[in-house]
């Protein structure tokens, strides 16, 4: 039995979430919404999940650095 935590997208719209349960929810999960209500991801997940498009599920969630820097700015301030 797993005791990983189950989320969908409509918890993302009122909860902060770790960046681990995240991963482990990231195929149910619209990347375009994770990076809106998400705040302060990590550069890694950024790059790893948001810019991948890999796990671009859906149209809109294939992400630009413009995206990027206008939902989640600190990508572009902290060293890489």
């Amino acid at each position: 039995m797993s005791n990983k935590i189950v989320i969908s997208n409509k918890d993302l719209l009122s909860n902060k979430f770790d960046e681990s349960i995240l991963i482990d929810n990231i195929n149910r999960l619209s990347l375009d919404l994770i990076m809106k209500t998400q705040k302060n991801l990590s550069n890694k997940f950024i790059d790893e999940y948001l810019l991948d498009e890999n796990y671009a599920t859906f149209p809109e969630d294939y992400l630009t650095k413009n995206d990027i820097y206008n939902y989640q700015p600190q990508y572009f301030l902290k060293n890489k």
